[in-house]
C-alpha cells in the first residue's frame, strides 16, 4: 500500500526571496535534527539558465516509538535531494528520497515553490509526500508514522523558511547601507581630490602669470635703459663734433 499526502502554504514573500533563502535554511536552532546539508554537485543549464543541484541531507531521528526502534537501528539517516531552480519561469522544485532504510520503506517528498496566483509578491508552497513501507504486518503502521512525522516537520520547516527569509533580507539591507556609505565616502574623496587638483592648477597658473609679468617688466626696463644710453651717446657725439668745429 502507498500512502500519499499534500500540504499547501502561502509565504508572504516574493518568489526570489524565498528561492534565495532556501539555501540558508540550515543549520538552524529550530531543526537541530538536521545535522548537515552537503552539496554534491551543481550545474547551470546553458539553454534554460536553471540551476540544478544535488545535496545529501543528514538527519538525526528523534522520538522514535519503541515498536519501530528495533527495525531502524541507527539514529542517523541520509536522504538525497535533487533541486531545480528556474529563474525564468519562477519555479523551484526539490525532490527528496531516503537513502537509509531502503529495505524497510521508500519515502519521497516533493516541494514546489511558485509565485502565488492571487498575489505576485507572495509564494505558493506545495509539499507532496509518498510513503511505501515493506515489512509484512506493520507496513501500514510505518507509513502512517512517516506521514505524521512529515506533517510535524513541515510546520517546523515553514518557521525555518521565515527565519531564513528574514536573515537574507537583513543581510541585503545591511549590504545596501554599507555600499551606499562606501559610494558616498568615495564620492566625497573624489570631490576633495578634484578640489585639491584645481587649487594646484590655479596656483601654478597664477605663479606662471606673475613670472611672465615680471619678465615683461624686466624687458621693458632693459629697453628703456638701452634707449637712454643710446640717446646719451648720441648727445655726446654731437657735442664732440661741435667742439671740433
Amino acid at each position: 500500500m502507498v500512502l500519499l499526502d499534500t500540504l499547501r502554504h502561502i509565504f508572504e514573500h516574493s518568489w526570489s526571496d524565498v528561492a534565495t533563502a532556501s539555501w540558508r535554511k540550515y543549520p538552524c536552532a529550530d531543526r537541530p535534527d538536521v545535522r548537515a546539508v552537503d552539496i554534491v554537485s551543481q550545474r547551470i543549464d546553458p539553454e534554460t539558465g536553471a540551476l540544478h543541484s544535488l545535496r545529501v541531507v543528514q538527519t538525526e531521528l528523534t522520538a522514535v516509538p519503541g515498536w519501530l526502534r528495533s527495525f531502524l537501528g541507527a539514529d542517523i539517516t541520509y536522504a538525497l535531494e535533487e533541486s531545480v531552480v528556474d529563474p525564468k519561469t519562477h519555479k523551484m522544485v526539490l525532490r527528496t528520497h531516503n537513502l537509509s532504510y531502503r529495505s524497510l520503506m521508500d519515502v519521497e517528498e516533493t516541494c514546489t515553490y511558485t509565485p502565488s496566483a492571487d498575489n505576485a509578491e507572495h509564494t505558493d508552497f506545495r509539499q507532496d509526500v509518498r510513503v511505501r513501507a515493506f515489512p509484512f504486518g506493520i507496513a501500514g503502521r510505518m507509513e502512517h508514522w512517516s506521514v505524521d512525522r512529515f506533517k510535524q516537520n513541515a510546520l517546523k520547516g515553514r518557521a525555518v523558511m521565515e527565519n531564513a527569509v528574514a536573515l537574507v533580507k537583513h543581510e541585503a539591507e545591511d549590504l545596501f547601507q554599507h555600499t551606499g556609505e562606501f559610494v558616498t565616502g568615495f564620492a566625497d574623496q573624489l570631490v576633495h581630490a578634484a578640489h585639491d587638483s584645481l587649487s594646484c592648477v590655479t596656483t601654478e597658473a597664477a605663479s606662471e602669470h606673475d613670472g611672465r609679468s615680471f619678465k615683461s617688466s624686466s624687458s621693458s626696463s632693459s629697453s628703456s635703459s638701452s634707449s637712454a644710453s643710446s640717446s646719451s651717446s648720441s648727445s655726446s657725439s654731437a657735442s664732440s663734433s661741435s667742439s671740433s668745429r
